[in-house]
């Protein structure tokens, strides 16, 4: 009898268990293994959670300091605040006779907490409220003297003997006419106050002893006696005259070696609040010298300003720019402004004026040519022009413009506002407000024509705002070079008469022209409103990223020449939405 029967088949039912035992194995299998995966991980991250560490030092204050000055005239009783105009330091309340002295007293406060210089000067002078030119004749028959010591001491004499006696302490500043020349009645400096300008007591006008601060190693205040004497000996052609001034005073932030901040920024400053003191700083700077120019009117009418070393000249006060008047003519003796003649000259937060009447014609900067070569490395940031035929002309390398505001709604006649005769290196212009006069005004003109007025380089116009603009960027001329680029990026072009980017003559030169708002283009002879007009097949200018003052632009209207390459563009002017062409 046979107890196994070799290869036989297994019965229906086995066959089918068989499967659903190994899928439920491998489903056991692959549940464990995903379980020994998840255990790990948590038990790394609970492993990563037992090294952390964290340190928070919560409400850091930066606080930026205050420059604030005060000035006071002391009375009997109480001092006054002389921003106040209804307080004068003098009045026609005494009647000047010759060999009387006048003595007051004023108080410089520092009312803010950051260290300074200050200087008070007599301005604005003038003869029977006129601008008189013979102010002078009357003004050099006053004498000041200045007395001011460490303990703020106010002296008590009155007798002018005793004022102007050898030792007395007392130091002559100079007669009246030569401080409303410019030289200074006083001048010093304020360290800066321990306490802060939130925290301190503030001056008041009844209390005379009230110190607004305290700081290390120098009073919160100075005060100064100032003696006004009269000559003795003045003739009767000043009887009945009358003579009126300002008293400015002006402060300045201290140099780093003095305040300890370590900003060499305003080191070796020459502050100036007069026109006479102005003149007489450019002419006795060294190169790498700042002038710093209070806020005022400076009158160059007469001559223009030649900068002629490596110097910056500042508006102290960004909000209240120094104004520099002048009267220039293409025809006349002064035919420019500011004439740089000099490497490495900055212009800062400057106002440069014309004739107010419109009829200059010159240049309000002129950067000229050294030779065949040009001066480098000249900058004009913050600064406001109007009133003449250019607001900048110039030959230079690595020239910066930028952020400033050229105005020629007033000016005389069309012409270019930036005219750039010649170039090499690199010139920015960038993030300025062009304003032409009823469209009669290129904004910038790139002209070459010989081998002293030559384009070359790198040329960047950035960001700029160009409005009532004739053409906004010329480039034309009879010479060709092969040597420059030029990017004409993110700007926007307002209501010009016609095109606003014009190549009349720029064979061989590379233009990118991107990012740009083209608004409202005028129209030619054709009633075409180009916005590019190439009359030069040698230039390659690529156009692309532009807003053309429409959402589907007529390409053979705003654009004029066929070298001009356009594969994207902007359908909205908020260039958020870009398209192919």
């Amino acid at each position: 009898m046979k107890l196994f029967k070799k290869n036989a088949a297994p019965t229906p039912a086995a066959a089918e268990t068989e499967p659903k035992v190994k899928s439920a194995l491998l489903q056991t299998y692959i549940t464990s293994l995903l379980s020994l995966v998840l255990c790990a991980a948590m038990f790394l991250g609970t492993s990563y959670a037992w090294f952390t560490s964290e340190v928070t030092n919560e409400t850091n204050e930066i606080y930026i300091g205050i420059l604030d000055v005060g000035l006071y005239r002391q009375t009997d009783t109480q001092r006054l605040d002389l921003s106040d105009n209804a307080n004068k330091l003098y009045d026609r309340n005494i009647r000047w006779e010759p060999g009387y002295t006048s003595l007051e007293t004023v108080h410089v406060v520092n009312e803010g907490d950051l260290a300074f210089k200050y200087v008070l000067n007599f301005t604005d002078g003038k003869l029977d409220d006129q601008t008189d030119p013979n102010l002078q004749e009357v003004a050099k028959w006053f004498d000041v003297w200045v007395y001011n010591d460490a303990e703020n001491t106010i002296p008590t004499t009155k007798q002018f003997s005793q004022i102007s006696a050898p030792g007395s302490g007392w130091v002559k500043a100079g007669t009246l006419d030569q401080l409303l020349a410019g030289e200074a009645v006083f001048d010093g400096m304020m360290e800066a106050n321990t306490v802060r300008k939130d925290a301190q007591q503030p001056t008041t006008a009844t209390d005379p002893s009230v110190n607004p601060g305290t700081t290390d190693g120098m009073p919160a205040e100075k005060t100064y006696t100032i003696a006004l004497h009269m000559q003795p000996d003045a003739d009767l052609s000043v009887m009945g005259r009358k003579i009126t001034l300002n008293v400015k005073l002006v402060a300045y932030q201290m140099s780093s070696e003095q305040d300890s901040f370590g900003n060499a920024e305003y080191d070796d400053v020459t502050y100036v609040a007069t026109k006479e003191a102005l003149a007489a700083a450019l002419q006795n700077a060294q190169d790498g010298a700042v002038i710093g120019i209070a806020p005022g009117t400076y009158d160059f009418t007469a001559e223009p300003m030649v900068v002629s070393k490596a110097i910056t000249l500042q508006g102290m006060d960004p909000a209240n720019k120094p104004v520099l008047e002048f009267m220039t003519s293409n025809t006349g003796t002064i035919t420019h402004g500011v004439e740089i003649q000099s490497n490495g000259v900055t212009l800062k937060n400057l106002k440069l004026a014309a004739d107010p009447a419109g009829t200059a014609s010159g240049n309000l900067v002129q950067i000229s040519p050294k030779g065949n070569d040009y001066y480098s490395d000249i900058t004009i940031v913050g600064c406001e022009f109007t009133g003449s035929n250019h607001c900048i002309a110039m030959y230079g390398n690595n020239v910066t413009i930028e952020n400033c505001i050229l105005d020629e709604s007033n000016a005389a006649s069309q012409g270019n506002i930036i005219y750039v005769w010649g170039t090499s290196g690199k010139l920015t212009i960038k993030n300025n407000h062009f304003i032409g006069k009823a469209q009669k005004k290129h904004g910038i003109s790139l002209y070459h024509q010989s081998a002293q007025s030559r384009i070359a380089g790198q040329i960047l116009i950035e960001g700029n705002t160009f409005e009532d603009v004739y053409k906004g960027i010329v480039h034309e001329g009879s010479m060709t070079y092969t040597d420059v680029s030029v990017q004409i990026l993110n700007n926007t072009f307002e209501n010009s008469k016609y095109e606003f980017v014009a190549v009349d003559n720029g064979s061989f030169l590379t233009y990118e022209v991107s990012g740009n708002i083209f608004c409202a283009a005028g129209k030619d002879g054709n009633g075409k409103q180009r916005a590019i007009l190439s009359n030069d097949a040698g230039a390659a200018i690529l156009a692309n990223g532009n807003y053309w003052a429409a959402e589907n632009p007529v390409w053979d209207e705003v654009i004029d020449g066929d070298n001009v390459t356009v594969e994207t563009y902007y359908k909205d002017p908020a260039k958020t939405n870009l398209a192919s062409k």
